[in-house]
């Protein structure tokens, strides 16, 4: 079900998940001048394929190095007020997942911050293992 709500979410949203996927590149880039401008650089490209030429001039496979796109917070309603992934959506807002992640917080309540969806597509690079900070 979800991967069906996946790709017209993925198809409209793919230029910011690539756009995402240069500045994270930049981020981590030896070059002072990538790293300070990472977001000025990113927001100048307006095209999926100018931002694969771009991770082709910092030496990156677009088609090979990419382990995966990123989605943020599907679980919002778009602008006509239809949920962009309703799966999503029905999770994010499901009591029982609610009630279930404050017992194991040992709290009272939960506030979802923010989900995130990674969409691996066949061909896509591999992940390595990592922890995120």
């Amino acid at each position: 079900q979800l991967r069906f709500e996946l790709i017209p979410h993925a198809a409209k949203h793919a230029l910011a998940a690539w756009r995402q996927k240069v500045e994270v590149q930049l981020a981590d880039s030896s070059e002072p001048y990538h790293r300070q401008n990472a977001w000025s650089i990113t927001n100048n490209l307006d095209s999926i394929e100018k931002c694969h030429d771009f991770l082709e001039s910092l030496g990156m496979d677009p088609t090979t190095d990419l382990p995966f796109l990123q989605y943020f917070n599907t679980w919002r309603t778009s602008s006509s007020n239809v949920p962009v992934c309703p799966t999503v959506t029905e999770s994010c807002l499901s009591q029982y997942l609610a009630h279930t992640a404050s017992v194991l917080m040992d709290c009272s309540s939960v506030r979802l911050y923010q989900d995130s969806l990674f969409h691996k597509r066949p061909g896509d690079g591999w992940t390595p293992w990592h922890s995120d900070a």
